[in-house]
């Protein structure tokens, strides 16, 4: 055990992956906690964090930002990423523009930069409206060679709430870029609530061709016999850039909620032959856990994709 949230200005509830510096810190991000109740007293709206290692003896944290649920954004789920420079970027669920699904904001993209003493300084780089640009990010970003920075929004896409399934949120997820310097987005697909996938749950990751890989909750094959199939089981695709014009989706499988397992919410991995790995929440016929509410029955399973 390295650390132990007390759910005061230290955070509370880490839901992410971690990141390490080259000397062995720790980063990450809580989804509520801190010293801000600009989220709704007695939670906070999260922080970002920082464990260093002891010698023999216990890590400390240290709290490198505390977000306030305004401009700044509130309640970061995904992880943080790493640039060249030792700048960090993350996402927030929510805050942002107040007025998008107010009063909680549609979520932010943000980069915090060191400072050497004091604290480090958060940049708001894109605020979320929930129209085509997209709406609550809820996953880790990552960054190409040229500082661009890529991400996948739960919501939004500018799609009627019929076009998704759950029938009740604004659109159903977009894949986007945001240029280096300028921040402006691109949005590079939209999900339609079909075989291709809703509901982006993860980040996505690059091959060395530049393709991108990720995974959605749900969508897929709707008449699967998956506990949940009104919803769908999830897809795993690819996004292929073009010489000129949209990205391509490719639906590289669809799981059924059976051995195959159910509604994946982790982000995936490549080897260097192409093959995918992640996890899923539900599925593998494990009668253990029959009325998993959130991937329908059986316990989930370690699943591995092969061109």
């Amino acid at each position: 055990m390295l650390y132990t949230f007390t759910g005061g200005a230290d955070g509370s509830e880490p839901y992410s992956q971690l990141v390490l510096d080259s000397t062995g810190n720790v980063y990450g991000t809580t989804t509520i906690g801190g010293n801000n109740n600009g989220c709704g007293p007695p939670y906070g709206c999260g922080v970002v964090f920082k464990l260093s290692p002891g010698s023999g003896g216990p890590w400390t944290e240290s709290v490198l930002y505390t977000f306030s649920g305004g401009s700044d954004g509130g309640f970061s789920y995904g992880g943080l990423t790493f640039d060249s420079a030792g700048n960090l970027y993350g996402g927030t669920y929510a805050g942002g523009d107040d007025s998008c699904e107010s009063p909680t904001g549609c979520g932010v993209v943000f980069e915090l930069t060191p400072a050497t003493p004091g604290p480090w300084t958060e940049t708001p780089l894109h605020t979320f409206t929930g129209g085509k640009d997209g709406a609550n990010p809820a996953q880790n970003v990552i960054l190409d060679s040229s500082g661009n920075v890529y991400g996948t929004t739960q919501f939004g896409g500018d799609k009627k709430p019929a076009d998704c399934r759950h029938g009740y949120e604004p659109g159903c997820g977009v894949v986007f870029e945001l240029a280096q310097g300028t921040w402006k987005e691109t949005v590079l697909y939209t999900f339609t609530g079909g075989s291709g996938g809703e509901f982006e749950h993860t980040s996505v990751i690059f091959d060395s061709s530049g393709n991108l890989y990720g995974m959605t909750s749900n969508g897929g094959d709707f008449m699967a016999p998956c506990p949940n199939s009104y919803f769908g089981c999830g897809v795993v695709f690819k996004l292929t850039p073009p010489d000129r014009g949209p990205w391509t989706e490719s639906v590289l499988y669809a799981f059924t909620g059976a051995s195959d397992g159910s509604v994946p919410e982790s982000n995936l991995l490549l080897d260097s032959a192409g093959n995918v790995f992640g996890v899923t929440q539900g599925g593998g016929n494990n009668s253990e856990c029959t009325g998993n509410t959130l991937g329908g029955e059986g316990c989930g399973v370690v699943f591995e994709l092969t061109p």
